[in-house]
């Protein structure tokens, strides 16, 4: 991804990863990024009533500007630690957006105990 790109977008936090695969309601979101006239970089999409946390797609894949980093620390701060996918939502985080071209996808394989 064009590093220009990512500077001059307003967004905070950037998933860049397919959401097929990675997130609940995953064809709805890939639609609303695939949209005919999306910009490069984007709000993430709604694909649920708001009391529903939404947000990047799995949290597994993002870029983060220093403003998303200290939105981020300052939600643990007060909330207290949560999972990254829990934290990194549309309701907590003003300005979450994600890539139209996904850089990353879920590997679908199952994990493996030690």
């Amino acid at each position: 991804m064009d590093p220009a790109v990512v500077l001059s977008t307003p967004h905070i936090i950037i998933g860049i990863n397919d959401p097929r695969g990675a997130t609940r309601k995953a064809q709805l979101f890939h639609d609303g990024v695939r949209g005919a006239h999306a910009p490069t970089v984007l709000d993430v999409p709604w694909v649920d009533d708001p009391e529903v946390p939404q947000g990047l797609a799995g949290a597994s894949a993002y870029l983060m500007k220093p403003a998303g980093a200290w939105h981020a620390l300052n939600l643990v701060d007060r909330l207290g630690a949560w999972p990254n996918d829990a934290l990194l939502c549309k309701q907590l985080v003003p300005g979450l957006g994600v890539t139209r071209t996904y850089y990353t996808r879920v590997q679908g394989t199952r994990s493996r105990l030690a």
